[in-house]
């Protein structure tokens, strides 16, 4: 990882934040909702140690490719997951099972997730058309489907990785930040697997307590 230009956004050690337009805010309480790895990109002054700590923290990206189908009813399924190595994919979605409107009629949309990280790179040349390859060996889509819409995504951060250095970098990280004011929420500001539900209640509670 190397430092961005965004460094000195947030300065902790003067509790300010600078925006685009130069204005400076300070602050006495800041929620952090940012993947907590960018910090480091983000704040200038940070001492080494929690630097290192904030580098020790991994995931997995996600390259997500969205598909609009001129067939309705496409599957049955919400979601499926292909743990196989012979699909690029480890996730595909079916958002017209959830609701009828986020396709057209006689239309079908549906997504599909490769996850890449630096021990698994991803082909960018190639990944939409082996989605849509792998889609054809699935079953999913038919020689007679014409796709209509295309749209993809790549997510950096996709998953926090639960490894042997995280419990501990993380504790150190949050002590730190909670002493400057700094509380971290959400899936990525708070560095944990959870569902909306979760990022939703912890939203609520902190500001119970604060």
């Amino acid at each position: 990882m190397e430092k961005g230009s965004l460094s000195e956004i947030i300065n902790l050690r003067k509790k300010e934040i600078r925006f685009l337009d130069g204005s400076v805010q300070k602050y006495d309480i800041l929620i952090f909702t940012l993947p907590l790895p960018e910090l480091w990109n983000l704040d200038g002054t940070l001492p080494s140690s929690i630097a290192c700590d904030l580098k020790r923290l991994r995931f997995t990206s996600v390259f997500n490719l969205n598909l609009g189908v001129s067939r309705e009813k496409i599957s049955d399924k919400h979601w499926v997951y292909f743990p196989e190595n012979k699909f690029v994919f480890f996730r595909v979605g079916f958002p017209g099972n959830f609701s009828a409107q986020v396709a057209p009629a006689k239309a079908s949309s549906l997504y599909a997730e490769v996850a890449y990280s630096k021990d698994k790179p991803l082909h960018r040349e190639t990944a939409c058309q082996d989605i849509k390859r792998d889609l054809f060996k699935a079953g999913i889509l038919k020689q007679v489907d014409e796709i209509v819409a295309e749209d993809k995504n790549d997510i950096k951060y996709g998953y926090v990785i639960y490894d042997r250095a995280r419990r501990e970098s993380l504790a150190r990280i949050k002590r730190f930040l909670e002493e400057r004011g700094v509380h971290c929420l959400g899936r990525y500001g708070a560095w944990g697997y959870m569902s909306i539900e979760d990022a939703l209640l912890e939203g609520r509670n902190i500001a119970e307590i604060l």
